[in-house]
């Protein structure tokens, strides 16, 4: 499904080929139940959005194309011929994930475990 439009109340979408034909009313049927409100769902021959997949497919690939064109990165590659890049991961400035993990007053707001994740703020304690 591809967004194309986005109201209070109105959600307009263009559907990718083999999408249920009763898609809609489920989909008009939960966001009542979900929000109490009425939704109109229709369906739209605009392109709209990318995808969730497209758009993480996209971003990946650009972590992979940065990371071809990287020098450091494409000396090792030439070093090893037959090498392939299979996971980039972006490890972000120890500055950064500080402030992002703290509050004003420079305590964090929330716990971190070891594999990222981000743990209610009772968990501070244990």
């Amino acid at each position: 499904m591809r967004l194309v439009r986005l109201e209070p109340g109105r959600l307009e979408v263009n559907l990718q080929d083999g999408a249920s034909q009763t898609f809609l009313n489920e989909l008009g049927t939960k966001l009542r139940e979900w929000t109490g409100e009425s939704w109109f769902v229709s369906l739209s021959r605009e392109q709209g959005e990318a995808t969730l997949v497209e758009a993480e497919n996209a971003v990946r690939e650009k972590l992979f194309r940065d990371a071809r064109e990287d020098p450091e990165i494409a000396s090792i590659l030439k070093f090893f011929p037959g090498a392939k890049i299979t996971d980039v991961r972006v490890r972000a400035e120890e500055n950064e994930s500080t402030e992002n993990e703290s509050g004003p007053d420079g305590a964090p707001d929330a716990a971190v475990n070891e594999d990222g994740d981000v743990l209610p703020e009772d968990d501070l304690d244990n």
